[in-house]
């Protein structure tokens, strides 16, 4: 498994300023994102970063095989209550998750 302390940047963050987008999830693909509970937060030319639960991290080497060998990959840590939140704020458009 990839010691992601040493090969990438990693970091815990909040959720209250996360700002998700569908075109964002396209730069690693919706389906593959959605599989691995991936959220991918800003896409530049030389980096990438994406928020993941711990459970997930073991995906990274994936990406790294997909993405650019210059693309640095940063990986920011949310629980799986917190990918799950932004997942609902990301797919469920009309509010409906909220009123069940």
């Amino acid at each position: 498994m990839l010691d992601v302390s040493i090969a990438h940047r990693t970091e815990e963050i909040s959720l209250a300023n996360i700002i998700v987008s569908l075109d964002l999830q396209k730069a690693v693909g919706e389906k593959y994102c959605f599989e691995n509970k991936i959220i991918v937060l800003d896409n530049t030319g030389c980096e990438l970063t994406l928020a993941l639960s711990d459970k997930h991290i073991p995906c990274i080497d994936e990406l790294r095989k997909m993405m650019p060998a210059k693309k640095k990959i940063n990986i920011q840590i949310l629980d799986a209550d917190g990918i799950l939140s932004l997942f609902v704020k990301l797919y469920d458009l009309f509010g409906a998750y909220r009123y069940r």
